[in-house]
């Protein structure tokens, strides 16, 4: 996967990441066991470790792969929990649409946030920032609210209903447990990088880059973007791609989508017909 401009200053727009707390410990080697369990009667060593340092490493990666690209059970089997921190309040609606997971999030109903803006607990996105312009009227708007936030509490109004004044770039952190199957599904959803990588972006490749390096770098196929999954996968978001190309929506361009047009054989004044693509 390409990086991308979504992961530039992500420190300084307070960008969302993913940090790894605890996983299946050998999850490959887990759902190979099971696989193998259910295709025989019996006989086969149950011991993680056992296939780890007995079983080809090739033949290991052979049964990952047909398995992800099967509706089998197995990647169940296996199971991640990590938490996202400086997430913003609309990226966590989206985090837990995926309602396949566990999730637990901080209340603003019981934690006071007085000093928000002035330590900077909230996104800034790419169309904003380095803009001066954009960034004074925004945080400026930041503070505003945090103002208006601390005079409401100081008139006696509860942290629940005072909280209706901050929006929903103001960051706070979730934590998600979620078997590898549902993970592959999110994945499915979120690895586009045109459908809200403002957010997913620097979230999946701190995620993939932890598993990769701690648990198994054959987990890293599983961010891939749906048009990279097989041969012939279609982009599932052709008509927004071609209006980045094109200039007529100024969100970044996807970095791989003239690689799909190649891939593919599709050319770019093709897919825009189809599509009905046009200026806004």
């Amino acid at each position: 996967m390409s990086e991308s401009k979504y992961l530039e200053n992500t420190v300084e727009r307070r960008a969302p990441r993913a940090v790894l707390v605890d996983w299946t410990r050998f999850p490959v080697e887990t759902i190979h066991i099971a696989w193998q369990q259910a295709k025989k009667r019996g006989g086969y060593n149950l011991d993680p470790q056992w296939v780890r340092d007995n079983v080809p490493r090739t033949q290991l990666e052979d049964s990952f792969r047909e398995i992800m690209g099967d509706f089998s059970p197995c990647p169940e089997f296996a199971q991640i929990s990590f938490v996202i921190e400086n997430c913003p309040r609309a990226l966590l609606d989206q985090v837990v649409r995926h309602r396949q997971g566990s999730f637990f999030v901080p209340s603003m109903r019981l934690i006071s946030c007085p000093t928000f803006a002035d330590d900077g607990t909230y996104f800034v996105p790419t169309s904003i920032y380095g803009y001066p312009e954009r960034e004074a009227l925004y945080n400026g708007a930041m503070k505003a609210a945090q103002n208006a936030y601390n005079s409401l509490v100081n008139l006696g109004v509860p942290f629940e209903d005072a909280r209706g004044v901050i929006g929903l770039h103001f960051n706070t952190q979730v934590m998600v447990a979620v078997k590898l199957r549902d993970l592959m599904g999110m994945m499915q959803e979120r690895s586009c990088y045109i459908l809200q990588h403002e957010y997913w972006h620097p979230v999946l490749f701190s995620l993939r880059d932890q598993l990769v390096e701690k648990v198994d770098p054959l987990l890293g196929e599983i961010f891939l973007p749906p048009c990279k999954r097989r041969k012939n996968a279609r982009c599932v978001s052709e008509r927004e791609a071609v209006m980045r190309e094109k200039g007529w929506d100024t969100n970044p361009k996807c970095p791989i989508f003239p690689d799909w047009l190649e891939r593919t054989g599709r050319t770019m004044d093709q897919v825009q017909k189809e599509t009905y693509a046009e200026p806004l």
